[in-house]
């Protein structure tokens, strides 16, 4: 017999037979599927995600085509990136090879456009496998938020658009002051009106003679890219390809970090929801059919967590592994001695602190799945002896025993602990490359000056 009160009584068969809430079962816009529908919409646009009917109001309206505008475009700017990647590759090759490693900059100098433009190439093609599987994983979401309709729903789509402006803003304001400090010349002819200074030996000379902004694209590849013209030779092509490539390059670094914060809010806010409804009940005055149903309410959302991790976890290997490899290297360059500009010193100390605190904002908001997971289990010891039932028993012992947290390829949990092993990390890999950096270059001058050539190239920009 059906049960009246049960959460699939209002559920319409869908595709391929599978539940689908009416409207009326989710705020208009608050879905996760639809809060996501911007940020994507952004994100194919620099390549990322190759998915159709992500603005479409259900999930099964999502396809993955892979002859598509979208795809092609996002082949487009991969072969791009995978250029640019190749040359890096050759100069660090070369350059750990050589004799005078240890004068020319040493290991962040050799390693970082390299680790940059491959950590985008590996995050296009994480996110354009996710492409495939992103309308069943919006479906599964989808049915979950059907299921979960007591309680309040979350106001998913203004927590989404703060995520969104304060990380793109900030890496908005990080790449132009990394802009600006690659063509100081450029800045005090133009802005300031000072005369051009006469060439240095050995130093590539700017071109003037092809208008100002020919003349600032120049500056601005040979400044942040000069490794690349060490293996091929500059023009207006190598140039253009550079700059855009950069910028494509950038976005993916940043909205990695930003996607994985958006599906650990999505998911968090739904165990926040189930927990405000353990709260909000009397727990001495439930019966079995209402334990039974709030067991059956963490069994899907422990499934969706579950499913949700199977399909980003490499992806969040990607990002703790580069983001850790950065802020070492921000950290050793700025360490370094040497001296800078005052517009070097203030991108390097906003530059460091902003990976830091997109890196510890991941962390945070990832790990609140693991601790909301949890909360709800001092409700349940509180149950009274006299309605104390087998259904109570399961609960307690699925959420004390089901350790949910989105992983790195399962190396790795992000709990809150773990922010605490990345610093300790942090720590020892710092003294490791200190004194690698030390022991090679023969004398201490010899280290490339903080906030100049590995700062700029440690963000490929």
């Amino acid at each position: 017999k059906e049960n009246p009160r049960s959460p699939l009584t209002s559920l319409r068969p869908g595709r391929n037979n599978r539940l689908v809430p009416p409207r009326c079962l989710t705020q208009k816009g608050e879905s996760f599927h639809e809060a996501m529908a911007g940020i994507l919409v952004t994100a194919q646009v620099f390549g990322l995600l190759p998915v159709r009917g992500v603005r479409r109001p259900s999930p099964l309206d999502l396809h993955f085509e892979r002859r598509s505008s979208r795809a092609a475009w996002a082949l487009v700017l991969f072969v791009g990136v995978c250029l640019v990647e190749l040359v890096s590759l050759r100069h660090m090759a070369l350059t750990l090879s050589a004799d005078t490693f240890g004068v020319i900059g040493g290991i962040g100098a050799a390693t970082a456009g390299a680790v940059f433009y491959g950590n985008a190439l590996i995050g296009a093609l994480l996110l354009y496998r996710l492409a495939k599987r992103w309308p069943r994983l919006m479906e599964a979401w989808f049915d979950m938020e059907a299921m979960l309709r007591k309680g309040r729903p979350p106001t998913l789509r203004l927590r989404f658009n703060v995520l969104c402006v304060v990380v793109m803003v900030g890496a908005l304001v990080e790449h132009i002051m990394s802009v600006l400090n690659a063509v100081p010349v450029f800045i005090n002819v133009h802005v300031y009106g000072e005369s051009r200074p006469p060439p240095e030996d050995g130093k590539h000379v700017v071109d003037t003679s092809s208008g100002a902004f020919f003349e600032f694209l120049d500056e601005y590849c040979h400044s942040s890219h000069s490794f690349i013209f060490d293996h091929v030779p500059y023009n207006v092509f190598t140039g253009m390809l550079i700059f855009v490539m950069s910028k494509v390059t950038t976005f993916t670094w940043n909205f990695v970090d930003l996607f994985l914060m958006l599906v650990s809010t999505g998911l968090a806010e739904r165990f926040k929801q189930y927990n405000a409804i353990v709260f909000e009940s009397d727990v001495a005055m439930l019966n079995k059919e209402d334990w039974r149903e709030l067991r059956e309410y963490f069994a899907v959302l422990s499934a969706l967590t579950k499913n949700v991790d199977a399909n980003i976890c490499s992806i969040v290997f990607l990002s703790f592994g580069n983001n850790l490899y950065f802020i070492c290297l921000q950290l050793l360059n700025g360490l370094s001695p040497g001296n800078t500009s005052w517009l070097a010193t203030v991108y390097f100390f906003y530059s460091f602190g902003f990976l830091l605190g997109r890196t510890v904002m991941v962390t945070l908001i990832t790990a609140r799945i693991n601790d909301l997971s949890k909360e709800g289990l001092s409700a349940l010891f509180s149950c009274p002896s006299e309605t104390y039932n087998v259904e109570v028993a399961r609960l307690q012992h699925q959420m004390a025993s089901d350790d949910l947290a989105l992983t790195g390829l399962r190396f790795f949990s992000i709990t809150r602990n773990f922010m605490l092993a990345v610093a300790g990390a942090i720590a020892t890999y710092e003294i490791v490359l200190l004194q690698f950096n030390v022991a090679i270059s023969p004398h201490p001058t010899d280290l490339p000056p903080a906030g100049t050539a590995v700062v700029t190239a440690s963000t490929g920009q």
